[in-house]
């Protein structure tokens, strides 16, 4: 039986306790305006190729519904070596969370770099989503502030207006 609509409640509520602004956008994702961005979370449930490999999450308590919680740190960057090295090894190292460098475009002239958590959601409880959410938002706003200088780019919200 899903347990996806059950977290993608409590998602919406746990958020709301932290929050007052929590909106859902055009593709059922909240979508919480923060200073220079939107914090953006999506509840989604695992598909399984075999009866075999959900079984397996089944027997080990896996979570089969997972939280994505996401921002946008810089868009319409130029890609350039400094740039994917800086992803490729200081985007990583977070305690909670990782950088991604997504194409904004079909030919690679433009980047969005990404900070994003996973956390399980069929076990999720208030204080762990929250967690999730603070840590997105802090470690984005921190790192808009040290890399637009270095990489160029702009905020979520420069490039909206």
């Amino acid at each position: 039986m899903s347990n996806l609509l059950v977290v993608k409640d409590k998602v919406q509520r746990y958020s709301r306790e932290l929050y007052s602004d929590v909106r859902i956008d055009s593709d059922g994702d909240l979508r919480i305006p923060f200073e220079d961005t939107d914090v953006f979370i999506r509840v989604w449930e695992r598909s399984f190729d075999s009866a075999d490999q959900e079984k397996f999450f089944d027997e080990n308590q896996l979570s089969k519904v997972l939280v994505n919680v996401w921002t946008y740190v810089l868009v319409d960057l130029p890609g350039s070596v400094d740039l994917f090295k800086w992803v490729a090894i200081q985007g990583q190292d977070f305690i909670i969370g990782h950088c991604v460098l997504v194409a904004a475009d079909e030919n690679d002239s433009s980047f969005r770099l990404i900070y994003a958590n996973q956390i399980a959601g069929d076990t999720l409880d208030p204080g762990e989503l929250k967690e999730a959410l603070l840590a997105v938002e802090g470690t984005a706003a921190d790192l808009m502030q040290q890399l637009k200088p270095k990489f160029g780019g702009k905020t979520f919200r420069e490039a909206s207006q």
